[in-house]
This record gives C-alpha cells, structure tokens and sequence, in this order.
C-alpha cells in the first residue's frame, strides 16, 4: 500500500464490522474482499490483511484481473508464497495472462488487415501524461458531461424505486440548472438528494453498495492522494464529484459519488491513465475532504 497516512483500527471499525458480515453471506465477494484488505492494512493489522488476501486473489482471477491478483499476492511475505495454494493461484495468474496476451495479438492482427497503417486499439485514446487531464471533453463542457452522468444516475433510482419519482424529477431540474448557470458546485445527484431530503439518501447509498458491489470508504480519514488531484485540478475534482484516497497494488483508488454511470467511471481511469477501483463516498464527507485538503492551499 502507498499511503503515507497512519490510521487507527477505530477508524475502520464499522466498515469492517460490515463487510466481514457481508463475506459470510456471500464468500469470494470482491468488493468486501477489496475494502477489507485496504482497512486492515491502513489500520495496521497486517495479519488480518493477509487472511483475506488470496480470496482477494482468487476473486481477481475469476474476473480475470492477472496483473492486480499477482500485485495482491506480492504483499504477503515471502515465505508465505511457497504455500501450495498460492502457487496454483500465480500458475492461474499466469494462464490467464498468456491467454490475454493472445487474444490481443489475434485482435491486432485482425485490426492490421482491416485498417492498414491504424494505430493498435491499445494506443487509441490514451493519455500518456497524468500531468494533462484537465477539461479535454471535446464538444461538450465539464458541466455538460458531469450532468449527463448523474442524469443516469437519478433514473437508476428512480427505475429501482430509491427515491420516489416527485423526488426525481425535482433532482433532475436542479442538475439541468447547474448545467446552465456553469457554477463551479459538485454536480452530483446524491448531493442534491442530500440537500432535498437526507433520509432517502441513506436508502440509496445502501442500494448502490449492493448493486454494484462498491464498497463505502470515510474519504474524510485519508490523506488525498496529492499526485492525482493535482494532475485535475480543484475546478475538476469539485465539480465531477470524484475524490483519489490512496493507491494498491499500483491501482489508484478513487471516492466517487456516482457508480452507476460506467462511461464515467471508465472515462475518469482513461484521463487519469491510472488502473482505478472506484468506492461510494458521502456527499458530506466529500465537501469536508475538499475543504480540508484545498483549505490548506489558500
């Protein structure tokens, strides 16, 4: 883990509490797996960390994350990797690479012979600097991107009756005004359902948890990972409503406020031109991070 930040075991505790709850119900669930690694190891349990680590693993594998289910394993101790269990999981790791590494070699042969002198589908569209992500959008505006996002976001609970339709289309009025007016707030439904009425926001939180299996992180107890937000920028972070906390395993973890929208997420880890595992924070805990971190730059 890269996170220069010591935290206290209290500081995880309920979240834990949570998710260890969750992993009985539902064994080998990722994003349990993923949030308990990252607390036991910020909270200094080590051997905590390391019980849940090749579960961990082994999710990566079946969703055939190679490169992240090795970067997992290598934060056990050594000695540990001689365990016959473990092993089998780097063969797989493996398996799964070499597979991968052929399925991307038919695929540029294939693009070879169809679109002479292109470029492979691996370079299209990608950043190479991290130090040049701020508003390239093309024709449309941050404000017009950040709103057409959090507009999935509002149907989707609307369709799986989270917040009442009324509730709905106030939400929705309100998202296409900060479209217009261009003011530098955080275009976020989930904010704007905190502000409406905070009692349906709890409801919803807890259905995008399990749907998407996104895992709650208390983004207000972390030292933001300084590296990216400088990268966006404090216009970019505050209005898209996303928060980096920290990084593992060479992926950077990113507090965001709107998991249902996949073209964003996918978007934001593309600007970023980092590997990104995203996690659901609070509206509220997101206004006091940004005011804690950019405070000490005024």
């Amino acid at each position: 883990m890269d996170n220069d930040t010591a935290q206290t075991p209290q500081a995880f505790s309920e979240g834990i509490a949570f998710f260890e709850k969750l992993l009985q119900l539902r064994p080998g669930d990722l994003a349990a797996l993923l949030y308990l690694v990252l607390a036991y190891d910020l909270a200094g349990q080590t051997e905590q960390r390391n019980r849940h680590i090749p579960a961990l693993a082994a999710a990566l594998l079946r969703h055939r994350d190679a490169d992240q289910a090795e970067r997992v394993l290598a934060l056990l101790p050594e000695e540990r990797l001689a365990d016959p269990a473990l092993q089998l999981l780097l063969k797989r790791a493996e398996v799964i690479r070499g597979l991968e590494a052929y399925r991307q070699q038919a695929q540029r042969q294939t693009e070879g012979t169809s679109a002479p002198g292109g470029a492979p589908a691996s370079q299209a569209n990608f950043t190479p600097n991290p130090a040049q992500v701020g508003p390239q959008l093309g024709s449309e505006t941050l404000a017009e991107q950040c709103v057409r996002h959090e507009l999935q976001c509002v149907d989707w609970l609307a369709e799986h009756r989270l917040i009442q339709e009324a509730m709905a289309d106030e939400v929705r009025k309100r998202l296409v005004t900060l479209r217009e007016a261009g003011h530098q707030e955080t275009i976020s439904a989930l904010r704007l359902i905190e502000e409406v009425d905070g009692t349906q926001l709890e409801s919803c939180l807890v259905g995008l948890i399990q749907h998407f299996e996104v895992p709650p992180v208390p983004v207000e107890r972390f030292k933001a990972e300084g590296e990216a937000l400088e990268a966006m920028g404090e216009a970019e972070v505050r209005v898209r409503g996303v928060l980096p906390f920290a990084t593992m395993a060479g992926n950077l973890l990113v507090a965001t406020l709107n998991p249902v929208s996949s073209e964003g997420l996918e978007a934001l880890a593309a600007r970023l031109a980092r590997p990104c595992r995203f996690y659901l924070m609070r509206p509220s805990a997101f206004r006091a991070a940004c005011e804690k971190r950019y405070a000490k730059e005024a």
